[in-house]
C-alpha cells in the first residue's frame, strides 16, 4: 500500500498535479468472522486496525458492511456492531490522532 501511495504522489509531482485524498474500503467478506465484524480483537486492537492504514498514507479509511448485511446478519445485530465501535474504539482512533 504505501508503494502504490508513494507511486500515486511521484507521477502526480512529475505531472504538476496536486495529489488527491487516498481513500481505502475495507469489505468484510467472506468467510465473515466469527463476532460478525471486519476488524478482529478487543477494542484497542481494532483502534491499531483502524489507524494501520494512515501510516501508510492513506487519508480516509471506509468500513463497509455490505457483505455482512448479505450475510443474512440481523440488522439489530449490524447496529449493535456499529454502535460497539464507535463507543469502544473511535474515542481510541480519536485520541491516537490528536
Amino acid at each position: 500500500m504505501r508503494y502504490g501511495i508513494a507511486t500515486q504522489r511521484e507521477l502526480c509531482a512529475e505531472a504538476r498535479r496536486k495529489p488527491g485524498p487516498v481513500s481505502y474500503r475495507h469489505l468484510a467478506g467472506y468467510p465473515v468472522p466469527e463476532d460478525g465484524w471486519p476488524l478482529g480483537g478487543t477494542p484497542a486492537d481494532q483502534a491499531e486496525q483502524v489507524l494501520e492504514p494512515r501510516g501508510a498514507g492513506v487519508d480516509e479509511l471506509v468500513l463497509d458492511s455490505t457483505i455482512l448485511s448479505c450475510a443474512h446478519e440481523e440488522l439489530t445485530t449490524l447496529l449493535e456492531q456499529f454502535e460497539a465501535f464507535a463507543r469502544d474504539v473511535m474515542p481510541r482512533v480519536a485520541q491516537a490522532t490528536r
